[in-house]
């Protein structure tokens, strides 16, 4: 049993145990302190405690359910996670930040344009830039949303994604043919601050944060982007983007 903290929750996640020859027929979590039920799955894909607990030490307990002759069996509990303490609250309104509902909410542009996957750090659902195969053409393939900064406290953006390219790796302004970036822009398109810029086949979900504090009280955009360069042969490069949140404390 592991748990991560995160914005506002904790993501628990476990690998099923051998059975003993009967069916494990449910699963459920609960969380100290005030350790309500938590739902679980049979799979091996990680739970989120979205609970109003920030800033607080929690730990969590799995305990396995199965019937046995037709009588329901209550097994023992596992042993407690180590203590996780999620923070911050979310205050600015990213729109579908878990790309749980596809690309609503997220304008996309380029000669490739952005589409949904369902290879997600969390939940089910993940943004794909880019081209993962195929004829590379020459462009951009971008997603942006417009967002306000609080006027007031500490604003911080966190981010995940997770690289692929048949291109030779590079960092900054010293790639001149396929990168990967993300930048913060102003409503009309003029870029305020560079976020990350990049290009390799890590191929592991990578976070990022960054410190906007320095936009408090505007209106900005978050743009995301993979450039192609239209090489022949292909030399394609793509990212996956999830779980954009953006917390103020």
């Amino acid at each position: 049993m592991t748990a991560t903290a995160g914005n506002a929750s904790a993501t628990v996640s476990w690998t099923a145990p051998a059975n003993g020859g009967s069916a494990i027929t449910s699963y459920a979590v609960t969380r100290t302190p005030e350790p309500p039920p938590w739902p679980g799955h049979r799979d091996r894909k990680p739970a989120r405690d979205d609970g109003e607990h920030h800033r607080t030490h929690q730990r969590h307990r799995l305990h396995l359910h199965r019937h046995r002759h037709e009588r329901r069996r209550h097994l023992p509990a596992s042993a407690a996670s180590a203590p996780v303490t999620p923070s911050g609250t979310t205050t600015s309104a990213i729109t579908n930040g878990g790309f749980e509902s596809g690309l609503t909410s997220w304008t996309t542009g380029g000669v490739r344009a952005p589409v949904a996957s369902t290879t997600a750090h969390t939940g089910t659902g993940s943004a794909l830039l880019g081209l993962a195969s195929g004829t590379e053409p020459l462009g951009d393939s971008s997603l942006s949303q417009t967002i306000t900064i609080p006027a007031t406290g500490t604003t911080t953006l966190s981010f995940w994604y997770q690289p692929h390219s048949q291109e030779d790796p590079c960092t900054g302004n010293a790639c001149p043919y396929d990168w990967m970036e993300a930048q913060v822009r102003t409503t009309t398109g003029t870029t305020l601050g560079s976020l990350f810029k990049l290009c390799n086949n890590n191929g592991t979900w990578t976070q990022l944060t960054a410190d906007l504090t320095a936009y408090k009280g505007q209106t900005i955009t978050l743009w995301y982007n993979v450039h192609l360069d239209g090489s022949s042969p292909a030399d394609d490069t793509w990212m996956y983007l999830d779980d954009i949140t953006l917390t103020n404390g």
